[in-house]
């Protein structure tokens, strides 16, 4: 997770990692000295279960809900971090940790200025709100129209399927990508189900291709 997070996150180089952290890396990103700034911009991770992928996720979307730049939304617009999950169940799971990263921080508690099952809006030191938002996945991308997004994280989305059982994650990524604000990310972690879906396509495209 450490190795993860300092490459996808903190935008370190795996070439400039050492020793075991170096030998993560490979493992994680492929051969790889360096990583385009722009292949940061998606992270998807294929990883299994109990591994706390969604944990750790979920308070990247946090960070990001703090850290993004918001100067370019319109008066009175909101940025939006959505949680999609194939379920409303397990996308309120992920708002949960989020909730329990605030609740241990009084300075992240004096933000807080709506809170739900579904949703949570922060008022960052910025004057901007910063909501974080729990969907289910949907038929044709609804999921993620229509929204200045600071981040999104598609939560096991190899088993996204809309009301018909139709797969669907690749429609939802190709509806939130437009709304990425610069400095936001899609974060896309999921157990491993087939070969095919956004995920897969993704890691066989990226995995070690600088």
């Amino acid at each position: 997770q450490r190795v993860l997070c300092l490459v996808a996150f903190d935008g370190a180089e795996p070439g400039d990692l050492v020793g075991d952290e170096r030998e993560m890396a490979r493992t994680l990103f492929g051969d790889l000295e360096s990583v385009p700034p722009t292949a940061r911009d998606v992270v998807g991770v294929i990883i299994g279960r109990r591994s706390g992928k969604t944990y750790l996720f979920a308070l990247r979307i946090l960070h990001l809900a703090l850290r993004v730049d918001l100067s370019t939304l319109a008066p009175s617009e909101e940025a939006v971090g959505l949680i999609v999950a194939p379920d409303v169940e397990l996308a309120e799971q992920a708002l949960t940790f989020v909730r329990g990263a605030i609740a241990s921080n009084p300075s992240l508690q004096a933000l807080v200025v709506s809170s739900t099952t579904e949703w949570i809006d922060l008022k960052r030191h910025d004057g901007e709100i910063a909501s974080i938002r729990v969907r289910a996945a949907s038929s044709g991308g609804k999921t993620g129209r229509g929204k200045s997004l600071f981040g999104a994280m598609l939560d096991e989305a190899c088993f996204f399927h809309d009301a018909n059982f139709s797969v669907n994650d690749q429609d939802i990524f190709d509806a939130i990508m437009p709304g990425m604000m610069p400095g936001g990310q899609v974060l896309i972690p999921s157990t491993p189900w087939v070969e095919g879906g956004l995920l897969y396509e993704l890691w066989k495209s990226n995995y070690g291709v600088a």
